[in-house]
């Protein structure tokens, strides 16, 4: 078996060398982040791992494409946590062996030109912009730290949001302890969670600027969305060196690394199940995968 393939962990057929279907321990379908960063994780724990993309090219909104002599990336623009201080960060590097690297988008990773004529350039460090919010509206001191109390409320409830949900069914009583503060930030609005805290139009502005990056206006987004994006980006923005296609090259890579691979215009049509488990993939030509065993 070959150890690392000659170009591309990718490709429409499997190259000669490799496992045979039969072999393959897992089957991942998709080849966005989430199914990225599961088969990398299973590779690290030594499964082969066969990742079935429909598309032609795999790393969902990780991939880039190229008109003329330039190369155009279809989602990444900032990415925040990926240092050594947040655990994406460190697991990003571990499944990687520490081949993606990231590029800060300096000091100053975002800045915003307000129709009002204000102008804020965001910096990479929580501190320091809590010291710019408190320059910028003095008078509004209490609403800021009480914003960020609030962000760091909901940032720690989330955590235990995720974790509640690995649990069985029968701990619903466990999980509705434990999740009540994230449940109460998923059902209230960014907009209302702001207006509770000033009257500051500007302030709220600014506090919420940030929306884009998830999709929804303050009146229709969750606090828990809102805040989540506050703390991804407090220790400032960064790019993967060699494009955002450098993500899913060197997830994709680790799989390949441990004798999985990742095969691209694979369109599953159907999870195949016996006796309620999962035992294979069947995709729209017919044909049909499974794993060993």
């Amino acid at each position: 078996m070959s150890d690392r393939p000659v170009r591309h962990p990718w490709s429409k057929n499997l190259p000669s060398g490799f496992a045979a279907p039969a072999l393959w321990d897992s089957i991942v379908i998709g080849s966005g982040m989430g199914g990225m960063t599961c088969a990398a994780m299973l590779a690290a724990l030594g499964q082969r791992v066969l990742v079935l993309e429909q598309h032609y090219v795999p790393g969902g909104f990780t991939h880039s494409f190229k008109r003329g002599k330039y190369h155009w990336d279809v989602g990444v623009h900032a990415v925040g946590e990926v240092t050594e201080r947040s655990m994406p960060g460190r697991l990003l590097a571990g499944l990687t062996g520490r081949r993606l690297q990231w590029a800060s988008l300096g000091p100053v990773y975002d800045a915003f030109v307000f129709p009002d004529g204000l102008q804020l350039g965001f910096p990479d460090n929580p501190q320091a912009f809590r010291a710019l919010l408190h320059d910028t509206f003095p008078a509004e001191r209490d609403a800021v730290d009480a914003y960020f109390a609030r962000v760091r409320e909901v940032s720690a409830a989330m955590r235990a949001y995720y974790l509640a949900r690995l649990a069985p069914p029968s701990a619903h009583v466990l999980m509705d302890m434990f999740t009540r503060t994230a449940r109460r930030a998923f059902g209230e609005t960014a907009k209302h969670a702001l207006d509770r805290l000033t009257d500051d139009s500007r302030l709220k502005t600014v506090l919420a600027a940030q929306w884009a990056y998830h999709g929804a206006t303050p009146s229709r987004a969750s606090l828990a969305i809102q805040a989540l994006v506050t703390k991804h980006f407090q220790w400032g923005g960064y790019y993967p060196v060699g494009g955002s296609s450098a993500i899913a090259r060197e997830l994709l890579q680790t799989v390949a690394d441990a004798g999985g691979y990742t095969r691209i215009s694979a369109d599953v049509a159907q999870i195949v199940l016996e006796n309620g488990s999962a035992v294979g993939v069947r995709l729209r030509d017919g044909e049909e995968l499974a794993p060993a065993g």
